[in-house]
């Protein structure tokens, strides 16, 4: 499960952190915290020279099929962009 954790989180990394930082371009990778609610992870990204952060919010359960069918056809394709992850 461990390993499964940090194959996701490199992956994070790589899609929205990519290979520098964004606010002082070192090419440190970030330092990584991950934390679990009810129905979401949150992935706190910073760099370890200018503490720039990023933090990605991943909701798992906004698919009920309630909340899908009341969102705009154009929301729609983003949502399940967001599921891929």
């Amino acid at each position: 499960m461990k390993t499964q954790q940090l194959g996701h989180n490199d992956q994070i990394v790589q899609d929205v952190w990519g290979d520098i930082c964004l606010e002082c371009d070192c090419a440190e990778k970030p330092a990584i915290h991950s934390y679990n609610l009810k129905t979401e992870q949150v992935i706190v990204l910073s760099c370890p020279v200018c503490d720039f952060t990023i933090v990605v919010v991943e909701v798992d359960k906004i698919s009920s099929s309630n909340v899908h069918e009341e969102l705009p056809e154009k929301d729609k394709t983003l949502l399940t962009a967001h599921q891929q992850y």
